[in-house]
């Protein structure tokens, strides 16, 4: 999705993960226990069909104005992991390109994570619209 705001002002958003509950109508809380620079715990509860679901998981990549990956397991992580990548890159000034991706892995991530899919593409799909309008609100 292309928004019309530098780069900085997306990533600043981005990271106030405390804050989404605020902009972003199906997640309830973000805890990050330790912070987000120390690669910390994240559990995320959220709702989008049928009641709240807690996720607990921990980041991967922090790239400054470019990256910010994190991923949630069930039972343990060689079992089932959901891998998140929220993309960013600057087209022009004040014209940015953000992007998700979710992949899964693990023993029984075919199975295991099919009923999921659809909530997560809606989940996605409504992170991008609500940070585009609370981008555009601001």
């Amino acid at each position: 999705m292309i928004f019309y705001q530098p780069v900085n002002d997306i990533w600043a958003v981005l990271v106030d993960m405390h804050s989404y509950w605020k902009w972003n109508p199906i997640l309830k809380d973000v805890s990050l226990p330790n912070g987000l620079l120390y690669q910390a715990p994240i559990i995320v509860k959220y709702s989008v069909f049928n009641g709240v679901i807690n996720k607990k998981g921990a980041f991967l990549r922090i790239d400054e104005n470019k990256e910010l990956s994190f991923c949630f397991h069930r039972y343990h992580v060689k079992f089932l992991r959901e891998t998140w990548s929220i993309k960013l890159e600057s087209i022009e000034d004040f014209k940015t390109q953000v992007s998700i991706n979710v992949s899964y892995s693990g023993w029984f991530s075919v199975s295991s994570w099919q009923n999921d899919e659809v909530a997560i593409d809606v989940a996605c799909d409504v992170l991008l619209h609500a940070l585009k309008q609370r981008l555009e609100g601001s």
